[in-house]
């Protein structure tokens, strides 16, 4: 075990080691080097995080980077790596952690353990529970990850205050979501980065601010030195809706302006890898898939899927795209009940990839032809570009939430991003419950904007007291009835 323990940690014996490991490497090599900052930092305190996202999406490379800063202030020995690729149970979890700190754990200080992978053995969470009780991770900080949300909640519910005291704003369980197109935008092209700097909007909170006075009807005339690169940035987010913000996909595209039938092929294997261990059928899954496509936008209901797909239930359906959330691959927008500010369980949900890279494989993967040339041919599409752009504006009003949320220890996905839909049929595409209030977001993906199209922002002003709103155009920028007109580049790049 000693030798097994020092593979995974080659710090221990060189601490430019690490500089050699395959992910640092392409990570340097890069172009687009996530590095997510504050809101997936890590306190020095006796807490159990866990840290969720798609497969692929970057997670043991955030851990390896983590490592490298923790590198700076700390000893070598004080930072222990795992990756859980053949245990099986509690127990192994237990002896891998015991073998680390009777090595390491007699000296003072703390100590980072970055357990990778950790949701592959069943019931893990009894292993971290065992040892918390015992007093055994005194002095740790632990960082456990995963592909699947359930876990999540699993280990909420089986660790009840075994899990530390975190500050107001750090909440222990934290997810790895694919990149936003202004993490896309400003690492791939230096000048949008430059421009966001000379504004004072490198800031993500001064953009969030920017966005929720939008919604009011204020235009920040910053919004004007941005238009500059309007041009640019519809190139770059025409790659974007490509290639998503899976940073291994991204960067192949930019390099080779290409994405390969391996790359497709490795995330539909990994994604079927990953359903049939977590007990779901994926076959059922992949039947659905395609139908979330051909409804994206468009409120659905189980039964109306069950007919679409031939399943015999409309139990199947659900539990099929639940177990989709689960992994993160689609994201649902239940209806908001302008009564009770609350989601309407029961009414048909709009159900969305939660990344243009899933729709594109796992929506489309099983169609003849080069998936690549065709993903290039769907975008431009006037039928189906309006449906991916309303995807990705609700995907990023899904962070906008959570980050303007004042208590993110509470936040629920469910219960903080709604669509809305009148008794007259009028919908709102999009909204955020925010802090202070609804904050409307109404996608229409075109060069001009009549009265018509504010209707359902006016119906729920009426309904619900909500802000004027936003509308998400194709080219304009201005006010109208109380709501902001932007541009979906540069909603998008600021969200």
């Amino acid at each position: 075990m000693h030798t097994e323990l020092a593979r995974y940690n080659p710090w221990w014996s060189d601490t430019s080691a690490l500089d050699g490991h395959p992910l640092i490497r392409a990570w340097s090599e890069s172009r687009i080097k996530r590095d997510p900052g504050p809101r997936l930092a890590f306190q020095h305190d006796d807490l159990v995080y866990s840290l969720r996202g798609p497969r692929r999406v970057g997670k043991t490379t955030l851990l390896m980077r983590e490592v490298q800063r923790l590198l700076r202030t700390m000893r070598p020995d004080e930072i222990f790596y795992y990756s859980f690729e053949v245990e099986n149970s509690p127990v192994d979890i237990v002896n891998v952690i015991r073998e680390y700190l009777a090595r390491f754990g007699g000296e003072p200080g703390r100590r980072f353990l970055l357990l990778d992978e950790i949701s592959n053995v069943t019931n893990w969470q009894k292993a971290i529970k065992k040892l918390w009780d015992m007093g055994e991770l005194a002095g740790c900080t632990v960082i456990v990850t995963g592909s699947h949300s359930t876990d999540v909640r699993v280990s909420a519910e089986s660790m009840p205050g075994r899990r530390g005291a975190p500050g107001p704003d750090d909440p222990l369980d934290k997810i790895l979501t694919p990149a936003s197109f202004g993490e896309y935008a400003t690492l791939a092209d230096r000048r949008v980065k430059k421009r966001l700097d000379d504004l004072s909007l490198a800031d993500p909170l001064e953009r969030n601010r920017m966005l929720l006075r939008l919604s009011d009807g204020e235009i920040d005339d910053r919004l004007n030195h941005l238009l500059a690169f309007r041009d640019d940035l519809e190139l770059h987010l025409k790659n974007y809706l490509v290639s998503g913000g899976l940073p291994h996909v991204a960067n192949e595209l930019l390099a080779n302006n290409t994405i390969s039938t391996a790359t497709y092929a490795e995330c539909v294997s990994s994604i079927r890898s990953d359903l049939s261990l977590a007990n779901h059928n994926a076959g059922r899954i992949f039947q659905i898939l395609p139908r979330i496509l051909d409804s994206l936008g468009t409120p659905v209901s189980w039964s109306s899927l069950k007919r679409e797909t031939g399943l015999s239930s409309h139990y199947m359906v659900e539990d099929s795209i639940v177990a989709l959330n689960d992994s993160f691959i689609t994201f649902m927008l239940y209806k908001y009940n302008s009564e009770t500010g609350m989601p309407k369980f029961d009414a048909p949900k709009k159900v969305y990839f939660s990344d243009p890279y899933f729709l594109h494989v796992l929506g489309r993967g099983r169609r003849p032809g080069d998936l690549f040339d065709e993903s290039r041919l769907w975008i431009e599409s006037p039928k189906h570009l309006p449906a991916l752009v309303e995807q990705s504006v609700a995907t990023h009003a899904s962070r906008l939430a959570f980050d303007t949320s004042k208590n993110k220890h509470m936040f629920e996905h469910a219960h903080s991003v709604f669509y809305w839909r009148g008794r007259n049929g009028r919908e709102v595409d999009v909204v955020i419950s925010a802090d202070d209030g609804l904050v409307p977001i109404e996608v229409k993906y075109q060069s001009r904007i009549t009265g018509g199209d504010l209707y359902g922002l006016l119906d729920l002003r009426k309904a619900a007291g909500s802000r004027g709103g936003i509308v998400v155009t194709k080219d304009i920028l201005g006010t109208r009835s109380g709501a902001s007109l932007v541009p979906a580049v540069l909603f998008l790049l600021l969200a």
